[in-house]
This record gives C-alpha cells, structure tokens and sequence, in this order.
C-alpha cells in the first residue's frame, strides 16, 4: 500500500539550502509527534498503528486539527472539508489557502503546525482560512491519488481525486503531487480564469534536513503570493462558509438533479415550482446556522468527544435529505444548537460544475457510498467506513434493525486480506454486519451513556411490535403541495403528507433539549384534532350519533362517554346513543378520546344539543274526529329579563333571563337597537358595533316548554349607546 517517494522536488531541495544557510536543522525525533499517533514510534515506515475507528484513543475535544496535530491549539485556522467542500471552494471565486496532507502522514505532522501558525500571524487582524484536506479519506489508507488502490465501489476512490485535479490548473504542483507530501496552495478563481498564485511542499525526503526557520520563510512566501515578504503584502484568505456551501448545493440539490437515467429533471416537475431549501432570510449573513459537513475521521473524532453531540447523515443528491434539510437547520437554531455534524456516507463526486458556477447535482446513491455492502469480488469494499463508525453508535435504532431486513457487509478494520463479514447484525457470533440506516437520519449521541444514542428522529410504527421506519420523506409532501396531496400514499396507515408533518415535528425530539423523551424517542402529537359532532333527534326516543372525528394523523383507537346534563350516563360509551325520558330538559355531548401508537391520547368534546323534549304521544284514529284545541298552561312565573354590561361601541352587553316557574326548557333572544331589529343578534350577548352608536338596546326573550303557552318577554332599554 504505501509509496516510496524517489523524487525530490527542486522546492524541497531549495529549501534544504535555506534550512543550512538560516539555522540548524531541527531533527524529527526533536518534533513532536501527532497527539493521534504518539504511541507508535515506528510511524510511518511500518504503517502499523491502530486503525481509528478502533484505537484506544486518548479523550478528544472534538477540535480534529488540534487533537491530530502537536503544537496547534483552539483558535486555529485550518478547518478540514470534505471532496465535496473542497470542489465548492475550486469552483468559488476568491483567494483560497489549501493544504493538502493529513496526521496520518509524517510530513503533515511537520508541515501542518507550522502552517498553521505562519497562518495565524498572517491571517492576525484580517480574516483567513487555511482549508485542510487528506486524500487518505477515512484517514488511515483509503488513498484517493493512489492510481494502483485496491478501494473501490462502483467506481476506484481515484475518481474522487480526478475530480480535484480537474478542478486545479494543470502542471505542477498538482500534477507532482505525492498524497505523502504535504502541500500548500495558494489558489485563485475569478470567473472562468484560475491560477496557482504560490505553493509550498514538503516530501519525506525533506524531512531529514527540516528547520523551522527555513519552512517558516518558504510558507510566509506563499501567504504573501509567491515572492518575499517584504516585497508585497498579505494576500487575505477568502473564507467560504459552511452556510455558503449548503445553500449552493441543496437548494441547486433541490432545483436539479440529474438521475440515474441520464436526464436532468427540475424539482418543480415533483413540487410545482422551483424551491430553494435554504434561505437568506431564515440565516442573515448565515447567522444561526448550525450544519457542519465533517469527513469522517472528523465524525470519529466527535464521537469521542465529551458531551452530547447531534449528527445528522444526509446527502445532497439524496431528495429525501434535501426534503428535510432546511427544517433541521432552522430548529437547530430555534433550540440555540451550536453545531449540527453532518456526515454523509457518500465520500463525494456529487457535484458537476461548469466555468462558472454548480450545473447539477448527480444523482445516484450507488457511485462511493460506503452504506453498500461489500462483496466477496471486491466491490464496495470500503463499506467498513461505515460500519465500523456505525458500531460505535451502540445498540441505537433502525428501520433495517427493526425488521430485520437488511445490513451492511464489510472487511473488518478495512483489512482486505480478510473476508467480509457474512451475518445479518441481528444474530449473534464475532462474523456479524453492521446496522444499517437509512438517510436521512437524524441523532444526538453522547459516549457517556450506556446506549451513546440518547435520542434520535424514528416513526414508531402502528403495530406496535418494536419496529420502526426513517423518516424517508420527500419534499412535495414536506410543503403539503397540491400535487402530493392527490397521492394518498400509505405510510404505516398515514398519507404523504401526515407523514412528513410527523416527521418534521419529530426533528424537536432530538433538537429541542427540552424535549421529554422516553427510550431515545418521544411520543408525537396530533397534527389536528377538531371535535365530533352529534347528529339525530335530542327528543324521547330518538337516536344520537356521532361520527368517527376527521384527525390527522386518523386515531386508531377511539373510546366513547355520552353525557346528558352534565353528568356521565353510565355503560353510554358506544358511538350511539337512545335519548330517554331522564334526559328530558337536559343538553347531551359526547367526548371521544382518540388514540394511535406513540401519540399521547386526546380528548375532545362534541358542541351539547338542545334539551332533550318529550312528543306528546299520537291520539288513537276515530271516525268522523271532531277536532279538539289542547289547553295550554301558563307561566306562574315569567320575569321580564334584564340587560348587563355597558352600553358602548365594543362593549358587550348580556340577557340575563332570570327565576321561571316552571323553568323553560328553551330560551331565544332577539336584540333591538330604538326598536328595529339588529340582524342576527339572537344570542344571549350583543357586542355593540358602529350602528348601534346613539341608539337604546333592547332584547325580547322567548320561553319554550311543551305544554306551555309561549310567551314573550321585553327587557326594559338601556341608556343611549355611546363610543
């Protein structure tokens, strides 16, 4: 695996002259060494050291530059990107400081600390970054520059580095460029025109005559364009931010795609018009944005660090990821989340760029995704990327785990000498997969734990049989378009849109630090639950019923209590019920309590009827009848009613009816303003508008009971209305 270096470059060379010339060479056992890779002294010669994923490391901070490199502190300026962040800034106009080398090399842990500084002091008072990428991708041996590696999917990882040099004017230093070489670019783009401006190398073959007096000028040439540095000034870092990234390529992610097929189809096709994911109007100037893409040795690197973290796995041709993406972005800033870590197990070569900006983003899952199984011809075999990152998760939840469908394969500790695993990870033995998830998948992981997954963003399913489902939505559904909205979909017995509903309130559960959960996952609650209504005769005899309520997500379980006056009838919990002659005189409602697997229980109550009255029973057919006039009772007591409240403009006055003998059984109001009638007053209240300004209410109340006669009763007016 490893590559000797022959070839010293003349830079190198130049530098060994400088180094005699300034000072005595400092010797590399006189260096230290990589905090990551202390403990192997025989670094790098022999390769041997622990793999990262597995190495018994010290505790980190989850700062991955100044927990892999000796002599760099907090505060630093060199932040790692991934292939992907890294064709983003070749294709972004500005002044750009990237080194190319990483901890697992000798030269970086020379180069890298002293680059670092000289940057700090260069940067001092202005902005600047320095861009930090290893070819090495899961640092260890996955080397994308190597043309002979054995790493492949569908694709050799060197297609990945293809894309990089394409991205770079041709000609050294790139095209000398050796992965165990530390290198240092000062790259410029403006429009279609780019250029190397200043480079600084270091082979292992420099190492031996290493002087940090030396190095120092040969790097402060660069930070200055490429000529001494009392010649011309700092030349600033241009520094492409984390949101600058997202929002270029989701919302290009979400506008376009080209899929497997070939053909590029607009998302307006699936949404109805084109749609960005991310605006500058939810992040001014990328305020409150919290999504960091890390590499993966930065993702190992977080998750030994103290603390609770939240990962978020996603990728940007994914649409299921661009559907949610923006929601995770916005929470995380609602709840005040510092950091997202996004990690995507695609490794890159995502993006299509033309002279001037992002044309595309492809589209497929299949081309160097490291969440594909290996297999026994040597495909996919850099599975265990995944797998043995996913191991560290413990014992957390998936929808493959759950229903045991399906799991990753892979060559253990990325020894492909060995054979790939061959058990599903749902059986026990030491020849076991790993877990698979789907993306996106959204978690909050905190190694301290007994289960490092404290919480995470799963559907619970209905059956209520310990299975579970990612939240695999798509972004038509998310925006309840019309277009999803005429595809009912079955999401566990959900629609689309229920379900993205569900899933994007259920992004709080691991956001929201207040968010009371229960086994890494909290209990939902309903999108919307109106009451019920009653229908049918609210006299003796008659029939009540009510109708299943319209809720959204639909209860699965529904439970019934009939209530007459007030009171819970007893053994009434059908969804029926007979009106008797106890109810007479008496309202009747019902309250439903609606239920569904992980949603907290609800309750709603129906609007009452009017009182229960009693139909006089039918008189017996008689020949030739002679027609009889019933005699009506009279009130004994019939109040005239009285008017409350203040009479004026937004005011609201109120028909107290007062003491009946015997009590009606029915009421009715009508309000009158200097004796006409007001349109549609015919409540018990009056909220007093404009027209009633300089006007006497009053209010006639009608008495009902059957039997009765009825009769009319006339408040007296009150004063003049007044504004």
């Amino acid at each position: 695996m490893r590559k000797i270096r022959i070839a010293v470059s003349s830079k190198r060379v130049a530098a060994c002259v400088v180094a005699a010339a300034l000072a005595s060479a400092v010797l590399p056992a006189q260096l230290p060494q990589g905090a990551a890779y202390a403990q192997d002294p025989g670094y790098p010669d022999t390769f041997a050291r622990p793999y990262p994923w597995s190495a018994p490391a010290a505790q980190t901070t989850g700062d991955y530059i100044a927990d892999s490199y000796s002599g760099i502190s907090a505060g630093h300026v060199i932040e790692p990107v991934t292939q992907e962040r890294l064709l983003d800034i070749l294709n972004s106009d500005g002044d750009y400081y990237i080194v190319f080398g990483g901890p697992e090399h000798e030269t970086g842990r020379y180069a890298v600390p002293l680059i670092g500084s000289r940057a700090a002091a260069a940067f001092a008072g202005g902005a600047g970054k320095v861009y930090h990428f290893d070819p090495y991708i899961d640092g260890y041996q996955a080397d994308i520059t190597d043309p002979s590696t054995p790493f492949k999917t569908t694709a050799p990882i060197t297609e990945l580095w293809n894309e990089i040099r394409n991205a770079l004017p041709a000609g050294a230093p790139i095209s000398t460029y050796d992965s165990d070489d530390t290198l240092l670019l000062l790259y410029s783009k403006n429009g279609a025109s780019r250029q190397i401006r200043a480079s600084y190398s270091l082979a292992p073959s420099g190492i031996a005559g290493f002087s940090e007096i030396a190095e120092s000028a040969l790097i402060d040439r660069v930070f200055h364009g490429g000529v001494d540095p009392a010649d011309a000034p700092i030349v600033r870092g241009s520094v492409r931010t984390q949101f600058e990234f997202f929002k270029r390529v989701y919302n290009g992610a979400s506008n376009f795609s080209e899929y497997a097929g070939g053909t590029i189809a607009p998302s307006f096709s699936r949404i109805g018009a084109p749609t960005n994911v991310i605006e500058d109007a939810d992040f001014p100037d990328g305020a409150g944005f919290a999504l960091k893409q890390v590499t993966l040795p930065e993702l190992l690197n977080v998750l030994r660090s103290p603390g609770e973290h939240i990962i978020f796995f996603g990728a940007s041709w994914c649409a299921n990821t661009e559907a949610v993406i923006g929601d995770v972005a916005r929470k995380a800033k609602k709840f005040g989340r510092g950091t997202v870590y996004v990690y995507d197990t695609t490794l890159g070569n995502q993006l299509a760029f033309d002279a001037t900006d992002l044309r595309k983003v492809i589209s497929t899952s299949e081309k160097y995704n490291s969440r594909t199984s290996a297999e026994v011809s040597g495909a996919n075999n850099i599975s265990y990327m995944y797998a043995e990152t996913a191991k560290l998760l413990g014992d957390f939840k998936t929808e493959n785990h759950s229903r045991q469908t399906s799991y990753i394969s892979y060559y253990p500790n990325g020894d492909l000498s060995l054979a790939p695993t061959a058990l599903p990870s749902w059986w026990s033995g030491s020849d076991i997969g790993a877990r698979r998830l789907q993306m996106p998948f959204l978690l909050a992981y905190d190694k301290s734990k007994p289960n490092p997954v404290t919480r995470q963003w799963l559907h619970v399913n209905e059956a209520g049989n310990g299975t579970y489902r990612e939240y695999m939505v798509q972004l038509a559904w998310v925006r309840g378009t019309a277009l999803a909205k005429t595809v009912a979909g079955n999401q566990d017995g959900l629609t689309n849109v229920e379900y993205a509903a569900e899933g994007i309130a259920a992004l709080d559960d691991v956001l929201n630090p207040a968010a009371a959960i229960s086994g890494g996952i909290a209990q939902r609650s309903f999108i919307s639950a109106p009451a019920p209504e009653v229908s049918g005769a609210a006299k003796v005899g008659g029939v009540l019923s009510v109708s299943a309520p319209a809720w959204s997500p639909a209860a699965t379980k529904l439970a019934y209590q009939w209530y007459s006056g007030g009171a819970a009838v007893a053994g009434a919990t059908g969804s029926t019920y007979a009106v008797g002659a106890s109810d007479v005189g008496s309202s009747i409602h019902v309250v439903v309590t609606g239920a569904r697997t992980n949603y907290a229980a609800v309750q709603r109550a129906s609007a009452p009827t009017p009182p229960v009255v009693s139909d006089p029973p039918a008189a017996p057919a008689v020949t030739n009848p002679v027609p009889v006039i019933p005699s009506l009772s009279k009130f004994a007591k019939a109040p005239a009613p009285k008017i409350s409240g203040t009479a004026k403009v937004g005011k609201t006055l109120k028909a107290s009816v007062g003491k009946w003998s015997p009590k009606p059984t029915k009421f009715t109001y009508r309000w009158y303003a200097n004796g006409k009638e007001i349109k549609g007053a015919v409540k018990a209240s009056l909220k007093l508008k404009k027209a009633q300004k300089g006007k006497r209410i009053t209010v006639r109340v009608t008495a009902i009971r059957a039997n009765y006669s009825t009769i009319i009763k006339t408040s007296k007016a009150t004063k003049k209305v007044v504004k």
